[in-house]
């Protein structure tokens, strides 16, 4: 019996002897012996999204709260170092804002001269310059029925001047009376106001 015990301790000492395998990801198989140290920690040590730690025999793995990667990927969403890429929707990267012809919603009104305008300000504008382009037309029209009556005005001015001359060619004339004679002879000029005797 004691041949047999010394046997079978022998086998298991063996067995323990030969320790475990560990492994990653299903490769990287490796023997760890009596003695051995796993280390347990992140690929590189200067990674600070994910740590380890060891508390008595146990250890524990935490997330970064301020995570830095080069790409994350969710669903249809990219983001990287050039910014934000949805598969068949918007991106807002270096070169620029894509809206991926979808609809933008919820633009408040711009004010400053590099601000955005919205669908509302836009139907405001143009109200205002059909309004601005009707009361143009009727200004127009309204001008040219002044130059039409300022053309008339100035006609009948033109003419009131050419009678006002004549009158005074007229006055002219009648200032200078008429001639009286007698018997052919002692003509004399009779002026307004002057009596013949």
């Amino acid at each position: 019996n004691q041949g047999n015990q010394i046997t079978t301790n022998t086998g298991d000492i063996t067995t323990l002897k030969g320790g475990f395998n560990l492994q990653t990801n299903g490769a990287n198989s490796g023997a760890i012996k009596a003695g051995d140290t796993v280390d347990i920690g992140v690929v590189d040590p200067a990674d600070s999204n994910l740590t380890a730690t060891k508390t008595g025999n146990n250890v524990a793995f935490a997330l970064s709260q301020d995570l830095n990667l080069t790409t994350v990927t969710t669903g249809n969403s990219k983001l990287d170092t050039n910014g934000l890429v949805i598969t068949g929707g918007p991106s807002v990267t270096t070169a620029g804002i894509d809206a991926g012809s979808k609809v933008i919603t919820n633009v408040a009104d711009g004010s400053a001269p590099n601000d955005a305008v919205n669908f509302g300000q836009l139907t405001t504008t143009n109200n205002n310059v059909a309004q601005n382009t009707t009361n143009i037309a009727t200004n127009t029209s309204n001008i040219a029925k002044n130059t039409g009556d300022i053309s008339t005005l100035n006609t009948t001015v033109t003419n009131q001047g050419n009678q006002i001359t004549t009158n005074t060619g007229d006055i002219t004339t009648l200032k200078g009376g008429f001639n009286l004679q007698t018997n052919g002879s002692n003509s004399g000029a009779i002026k307004a106001g002057d009596t013949v005797d």
